[in-house]
């Protein structure tokens, strides 16, 4: 009988979240995570705020949550093959890493919006540690930090430049990460 009581009580705390998560979501759309007042959140979501403070300590760790739950589905459909890619193949590389980002763009979208560098800074954090695939060397941490957190900004400070094809900026991204692995 206990192993039902836990059943239903998972359920109950999985869909307090998901209402939370959706309420945040919808909020994040119109708002900056600044001009969210916890209380509103709760009022949307249909719980006090007491239930909330049980999930989250503030509002930045539910967005905190959101956010790495994002780059842990996307890192999800990563595998040992892609780190050979992005060493050898980069450009291979990065195009299923956008197949891959494309599903979560929307999100992604709404949760950076006036945090995209925190946003980007966890998604280089996590894509270097899966890179690193568990080795310590140091050196290579520093130069995978080096490239892919290159190619974040690049591609966020030249993604609103039509100038720059996306092939082309794709091109030469991989041509500098390629110059840096290769050393």
């Amino acid at each position: 009988m206990q192993h039902v009581t836990q059943k239903k009580e998972d359920l109950r705390i999985l869909r307090t979240r998901d209402k939370i998560y959706r309420c945040f979501l919808e909020m994040r759309r119109k708002k900056s995570i600044e001009d969210i007042r916890i209380t509103e959140l709760c009022e949307k979501a249909g719980i006090n705020r007491a239930t909330f403070y049980h999930h989250y300590q503030d509002i930045y760790a539910l967005s905190d949550e959101l956010e790495y739950g994002v780059i842990d589905r996307y890192q999800q459909n990563l595998n040992e093959n892609d780190i050979h890619l992005f060493f050898h193949e980069p450009s291979q590389f990065l195009a299923h890493l956008k197949e891959v980002i494309e599903a979560e763009k929307e999100t992604i979208n709404i949760l950076s919006a006036g945090r995209r560098e925190i946003m980007f800074s966890k998604m280089e954090e996590k894509l270097v540690d899966f890179l690193m695939n568990g080795s310590e060397d140091e050196e290579l941490r520093i130069q995978l930090t080096f490239a892919i957190g290159g190619a974040i900004h690049v591609i966020y400070v030249y993604s609103s430049d039509r100038s720059y094809q996306t092939e082309v900026l794709s091109t030469k991204i991989c041509d500098m990460v390629l110059r840096v692995v290769e050393e």
